[in-house]
């Protein structure tokens, strides 16, 4: 080989090395999408409801077609939160690529509670939830973890604070471990988290106004006594539910 060659295939290897770092580093750097559908257990489109990003100020809403489109992602993990009037709300998790569009369906349930006459108030989500907080706190069911406890404990972690109730233990809150005898559903602001990693998804004690615990069914309100993917009910009895208020109300 000439050495006129060798210089020539060394450019060559040179300037690809280069190109692929490049695009490599344009992936890492592009933003992804979620570009997803909300229907009922019939696969009918729902539109109006409310999809939003765990952690973040990102909420959309359906559109006729029951679509909803979310852009400008960075690449990593992320929970997506759904509700809608008369539904069940839901969540999922997903990995978002960079430059790529991720395609989901999510499905909600038809909500089966019977609820009384509601009067409707010129009154916002937050003071809504914090009303029925204060109410379900005052009934003396469970235990409660208000904003100013939280404050006062000031831990880093809500499972740290968590773990000050009486009887949650460490092997009730890792859902990350199947089969446990005894665990609890999470619930943020109303939706139930079935993802295996929910502890690493919940916010911090800052950003919480509220925490309630109920450590038997017996105690759990009647919305929320419910079964979700994280719970397995045929591994044995649940331990009860955690309800987790942020300040954000879950958007």
């Amino acid at each position: 080989m000439t050495p006129w060659l060798r210089a020539k295939i060394g450019v060559l290897c040179a300037a690809t090395a280069v190109a692929s770092a490049s695009v490599e580093a344009q992936s890492r750097r592009a933003p992804g999408v979620i570009d997803g559908v909300v229907t009922d257990t019939a696969l009918v489109p729902l539109a109006d409801a409310t999809v939003s990003l765990l952690g973040s100020a990102i909420r959309v809403v359906t559109n006729a077609n029951g679509r909803f489109r979310i852009v400008d992602l960075a690449p990593g993990a992320y929970i997506l939160l759904v509700r809608r009037i008369g539904y069940a709300s839901t969540s999922a998790a997903f990995d978002v690529s960079g430059n790529d569009t991720l395609r989901s369906s999510l499905m909600l349930h038809r909500a089966v509670v019977d609820l009384d006459t509601v009067v409707v108030a010129e009154k916002g989500w937050a003071s809504a939830i914090e009303r029925e907080f204060e109410d379900r706190r005052r009934a003396g069911f469970g235990h409660f973890l208000t904003q100013a406890q939280l404050e006062k404990l000031n831990f880093v972690d809500l499972t740290d604070a968590l773990l000050t109730v009486p009887g949650v233990g460490h092997d009730m809150l890792n859902t990350r471990i199947p089969f446990l005898k005894c665990r609890y559903q999470f619930f943020l602001d109303g939706v139930p988290l079935n993802d295996q990693a929910v502890l690493d998804a919940l916010p911090r004690p800052g950003e919480v106004f509220g925490v309630e615990v109920y450590s038997g069914p017996a105690t759990i309100p009647l919305q929320f006594k419910t079964f979700g993917p994280s719970v397995r009910p045929r591994s044995g009895s649940f331990c009860g539910v955690i309800l987790v208020w942020s300040k954000r109300g879950g958007g």
